[in-house]
């Protein structure tokens, strides 16, 4: 993975001593801050808020990237421009509301373009947005040439990067219900056993941990889901397991029917799950839980049990 020149972090420290008022020590001229950051964590993932100094006086722009944090993927999942709907959003989280804003320092512009790598790297689509917000935010010689993606849809099923948790509650609860109403009961079945945790799990990944489209599922995503996100997350007992690949295809089916599935074709995203069900049993058996993914498992097998 290809990393940007960094100057190292004396440039960072001296330029937080520079805003702050302080005189630097040594031979540096003290120059006009163009960019200031300021990240805040948002359970499992991260809000880089970044303002950007207008020039010859013009206003400020100020930018926002969530990004999952490194122990949880490390990926970028959305960004753009703070606007009146953003404000909002960040008026209803106290836990994003940056009360200090520190130099833009080669460890946090690193930090974005690291994320953006990832993304890549996991096969994960970049939204078409990001491409102009990141060369806005990120410093000349640091910024990403980040692709644009094709506008898959699924806006309908969609939840802000900045939601408090609400929409992805009542989003879940009826996507549920109604998949719960197209299974047939059948104590045998495996969706009928498994399909409420398993439908569970992949709103939570696409609502918390990727791009926020409920309905748009790509191959990419599915891999994801199953062989990463899923044995990281949820603990439970080699029945389920295997139950897995039945029940991933089934809500995939159920949202298609449902007329809101938006991505890859169903075939497709059906026949990545049948393919790595041999390898998720070694997966499952391989991951240690603990802090969140714990909490995760927790509240996944209590609705489960409901």
């Amino acid at each position: 993975m290809s990393r940007p020149n960094k100057p190292g972090r004396a440039g960072g420290r001296h330029a937080r001593d520079v805003e702050a008022g302080d005189a630097p020590t040594g031979a540096i001229s003290r120059r006009p801050v163009e960019r200031t950051a300021a990240l805040r964590r948002l359970d499992a993932r991260e809000l880089l808020l970044v303002t950007v100094a207008g020039a010859g006086g013009s206003s400020d722009q100020r930018c926002w990237f969530v990004l999952l944090r490194p122990a949880s993927g490390g990926r970028l999942i959305a960004g753009g421009l703070v606007d009146e709907a953003v404000e909002r959003l960040l008026a209803a989280r106290p836990d994003a509301q940056a009360t200090a804003l520190e130099p833009f320092c080669d460890e946090l512009a690193e930090r974005l373009v690291v994320a953006v790598e990832r993304t890549r790297a996991a096969g994960m689509a970049i939204a078409p947005e990001l491409r102009d917000v990141l060369a806005l935010a990120l410093p000349s010689g640091m910024q990403s040439a980040a692709e644009p993606a094709p506008d898959l849809g699924g806006d309908d099923l969609r939840v802000h990067a900045l939601d408090d948790g609400a929409k992805l509650s009542s989003l879940m609860t009826e996507l549920l219900a109604e998949f719960d109403s197209a299974t047939p009961e059948d104590p045998g079945d495996s969706v009928w056993r498994s399909g409420d945790l398993v439908g569970g799990a992949m709103i939570e990944f696409k609502g918390r941990y990727a791009d926020g489209r409920l309905a748009c599922w790509t191959v990419a995503d599915v891999r994801e889901f199953m062989l990463t996100w899923l044995p990281g997350m949820v603990q439970t007992d080699a029945a389920v397991v295997a139950d897995v690949p039945d029940c991933v295809c089934a809500f995939l089916h159920f949202m298609s029917e449902r007329g809101s599935l938006v991505g890859d074709p169903l075939a497709e995203l059906e026949s990545v799950a049948r393919s790595v069900a041999a390898e998720l049993p070694q997966r499952f058996a391989q991951v240690q839980r603990s802090g969140l993914a714990a909490d995760v498992a927790r509240h996944l097998r209590s609705s489960h049990d409901a």
